[in-house]
């Protein structure tokens, strides 16, 4: 079963090619380097995709949302 990441890292990869995620090293986060690799591509497909279920399901909440440098929303739930 895929593992749930800290979402601000997944911000950070979203932008990142998948062929530069493989030089990443996921082992600091309790993941081998091809989980870390197969879940921000799953990420990846998923935002691309505008699939807000599977995003949903990728990421651990509370979820914090910056909108700006000083605006946050902290979403509790994928309902919201």
């Amino acid at each position: 079963m895929m593992k749930r990441f800290v979402p601000w890292m997944a911000v950070i990869t979203v932008a990142i090619a998948p062929s530069r995620l493989v030089a990443q090293h996921f082992t600091s986060m309790g993941v081998s380097d091809s989980e870390g690799v197969h879940f921000f591509a799953a990420l990846q497909h998923a935002v691309a995709a505008n699939d807000r279920a599977a995003v949903s399901r990728l990421v651990r909440y509370p979820l914090r949302v910056n909108h700006h440098q000083t605006e946050h929303r902290v979403v509790n739930t994928a309902t919201e």
